[in-house]
């Protein structure tokens, strides 16, 4: 009994999860799937906004009385959160696919379900560290713009 998988019964048959536990699995592969898609609702319409603001930065800066560069300095620290919310928006989809596949399928529920924990903690992660990295690096990239320091040998 001591090797044995606590999830796998005698006999050597795949454990299948019961009407309870498939209906706690579906709201959570729901759950994920739909912050995924909101993730990637919110990094497109962010990303178009950055490109309108970028394209009237110069008419927005003489309106609100300052120098065109804060403006882009602005936008451009924004745009690193595109990207997070895009690539944690696949992944989040992702998660909730493999979770839906412990519903949708029978003989491999461990399996699918490991697979989907494990891609959600992925996404969590990634989230997580990408987030931090990008507002760092968005603010210096804002405020470098936004100052017309040089930060990189392109922002001449």
């Amino acid at each position: 009994m001591e090797g044995q998988n606590p999830y796998q019964p005698p006999g050597g048959s795949e454990y299948e999860f019961d009407e309870a536990e498939n209906r706690v699995i579906a709201k959570t592969a729901k759950l994920a799937r739909l912050w995924g898609v909101f993730a990637l609702i919110v990094g497109g319409l962010l990303l178009v906004a950055i490109g309108v603001v970028i394209a009237m930065a110069q008419r927005l800066a003489y309106e609100l009385n300052v120098d065109y560069r804060t403006i882009t300095g602005i936008a451009a620290g924004l745009a690193p959160l595109v990207i997070v919310d895009l690539v944690v928006g696949g992944l989040y989809i992702a998660s909730g696919s493999s979770l839906q596949a412990v519903i949708d399928t029978a003989g491999d529920d461990v399996q699918h379900l490991m697979r989907g924990v494990n891609r959600l903690g992925n996404a969590f992660r990634i989230e997580a560290i990408v987030t931090a990295v990008a507002l760092v690096g968005g603010f210096i990239l804002g405020f470098a713009l936004a100052t017309g320091e040089e930060v990189a040998p392109w922002m001449q």
